[in-house]
C-alpha cells in the first residue's frame, strides 16, 4: 500500500538534502542526495531489503532529523 517513502519538506525548500538509511548493525543500505527523495525499501543497487526496522538520518540544510522506518512486505 505504501510502496514509497517521501519525507515532506517545507514549501519553497531549496537547500541541501540527504537521506541515509542504516540496518540494525549500522551499515548504510541506502544513501541519496536527490530531491525529491523517493525511497522504495530497496538498496541503492536495487535489491529489496528484508522486513524489519531501519534507521534513517535526514539532513535538510544543515539540520538533522533521525528516526526509524519499518518495512513490512
Amino acid at each position: 500500500m505504501n510502496d514509497r517513502w517521501n519525507p515532506i519538506l517545507p514549501d519553497g525548500f531549496a537547500g541541501c538534502i540527504r537521506l541515509s538509511v542504516f540496518n540494525r548493525w549500522g551499515a548504510t543500505v541506502f544513501d541519496s542526495r536527490d530531491y525529491p527523495v523517493n525511497w522504495n525499501g530497496n538498496t541503492a543497487a536495487g535489491a529489496p531489503l528484508t522486513d524489519g526496522v531501519y534507521f534513517y538520518v535526514l539532513e535538510i540544510g544543515g539540520i538533522y532529523k533521525k528516526g526509524t522506518v519499518t518495512i513490512a512486505r
